[in-house]
């Protein structure tokens, strides 16, 4: 199975809707199956293909033993990765994991190549190390309360946050550290949330000494 064929397959989980429709859903796309082959299986023959779903989802999620992908190391990611982690993560766990596997690739191919590439890859050469990226970017994010609290349902970010915040804290870094934009991407990614949260303490020092 690709890991175009996996994530087109997860977006069909729901775990809210109806479970023999979205099984019969997966029995047409990963078996190439139509509407009235699946509704002509025999009960036996639903079972038997549906325990093949859940082998065919689960092995994709199992590390090979010899990779042929070489992803970046957790502990070596830069700044400039956690920005484009933090940025894919807004299209959605499934639809953001071949842009996030593209990131962490060690490959200098231009970016839609890479996206090519990796559509195209067995899922078990991708899924299984973006998985494990992705909790070791949440440890990360549960580490840094004082820049990942959680936002009241009433206040509300600007537009020009939104759509620019992390490269105005970039630019923040870069000043604070006395380097160029581009140098402050390259960081390591702790010693550039370090930074941040410097300077945020910082900020709310300042303002409540001048009430």
């Amino acid at each position: 199975m690709t890991v175009e064929k996996y994530i087109r397959l997860a977006g069909v989980f729901d775990p809210q809707g109806d479970k023999v429709e979205m099984i019969a859903i997966l029995i047409c796309e990963l078996f190439d199956k139509t509407e009235d082959e699946v509704d002509n299986l025999t009960k036996k023959q639903f079972i038997k293909l549906s325990g093949k779903v859940g082998d065919e989802m689960k092995s994709a999620t199992v590390k090979p033993l010899s990779p042929i992908l070489e992803f970046a190391a957790f502990d070596k990611i830069n700044f400039g990765h956690f920005v484009d982690t933090m940025h894919f993560m807004k299209m959605g766990e499934i639809d953001s994991i071949p842009h996030i596997a593209c990131s962490i690739w060690d490959n200098k191919l231009p970016y839609k190549d890479k996206l090519s590439q990796i559509m195209q890859m067995e899922a078990y050469e991708v899924i299984p190390f973006v998985t494990e990226y992705m909790e070791a970017f949440a440890q990360l994010i549960e580490s840094y309360p004082v820049l990942f609290a959680p936002v009241e349902e009433d206040e509300k970010k600007s537009v020009f946050i939104e759509n620019f915040g992390w490269i105005f804290a970039a630019k923040r870094i870069a000043e604070h550290q006395i380097i160029t934009l581009d140098q402050a991407f390259e960081l390591p990614v702790v010693q550039a949330l370090n930074a941040l949260a410097y300077l945020k303490s910082e900020q709310e020092y300042l303002e409540e000494v001048m009430r």
